[in-house]
């Protein structure tokens, strides 16, 4: 067989394999679809739907529930890419001679799309190991504590708690890096909700990032050191399944420091 065959033969696999798993996410995708408003430069998300008496509701999808956002923009995107991949099968199959339009589903990821930040991460693991695709579609119980305290906005439109945490998402983004912000962990009998969970891209590995971000201020610091001893006590160790940062009024986090951490452990 020649080399153009079997790259061929790869493309197709490829291509099927998409159309399969856009199909198979699609039977679980929520229902209606969203709509966006503009106000001062930011985007506001709302869930169209129809409720069980046929009546149209539109209603605001809070920032907290940002993963009914990501699916919505995700369900929107997939129902314009499943006839292009479908079209292209044909296409490379032989079967048609036209190569299909991919302009529709490149309108998704412009820079003024109101689409791009809700689907930053999933389009970034179209190729990956099922497994994490998987992982990035699963729901996970988030930190519903001191909402208040969400004030920084990340480049993906995600709200953390500090302009470091700021630094860190835009860094695992950029690198796409698949990770959880404040997702639940069970560590000894108590509930600790990590900075960041994350997915290693290769190994599909779990670790586990916590910044501590006000290590001049003594009563932060004692409960610093409090949860760090839960963690060693349980079995998580920084390096092995842990990365763990600090900073203080003085030596504050740089991005230059969390891509090269980025760059050891994950890439």
């Amino acid at each position: 067989m020649l080399k153009t065959e079997i790259k061929l033969d790869a493309c197709i696999e490829e291509v099927e394999g998409k159309i399969s798993r856009i199909e198979n996410w699609m039977e679980k995708a929520p229902e209606g679809h969203i709509e966006f408003s503009k106000k001062r430069n930011r985007y506001y998300w709302y869930h169209v739907y129809e409720n069980n008496e046929g009546e149209r509701k539109r209603v605001y999808i809070k920032r907290d529930n940002r993963q009914l956002a990501e699916k919505l923009a995700l369900k929107k995107y997939f129902l314009k890419a499943l006839p292009y991949y479908q079209k292209l099968l044909l296409f490379l199959s032989g079967e048609t001679v036209k190569k299909p339009d991919n302009t529709d589903i490149l309108k998704f990821t412009l820079p003024d799309s109101p689409y791009r930040g809700l689907l930053s991460k999933s389009l970034a693991y179209t190729s990956v190991p099922e497994e994490i695709e998987a992982w990035l579609a699963e729901s996970f119980e988030k930190s519903t504590g001191f909402p208040e305290d969400l004030t920084n906005t990340a480049a993906s439109g995600a709200l953390v708690r500090s302009k470091s945490e700021v630094i860190i998402m835009d860094a695992l983004d950029a690198h796409c890096i698949p990770y959880r912000y404040e997702c639940k962990l069970l560590v000894g009998d108590k509930e600790i909700y990590p900075d960041f969970t994350i997915k290693h891209p290769k190994t599909g590995k779990i670790f586990y990032w916590e910044h501590f971000g006000k290590m001049d201020d003594d009563e932060y610091k004692e409960r610093a050191r409090e949860k760090m001893l839960r963690y060693y006590n349980n079995g998580f160790f920084p390096s092995i399944n842990m990365i763990v940062t600090c900073e203080d009024s003085k030596h504050p986090l740089s991005s230059k420091e969390v891509h090269g951490i980025i760059e050891t452990y994950f890439l």
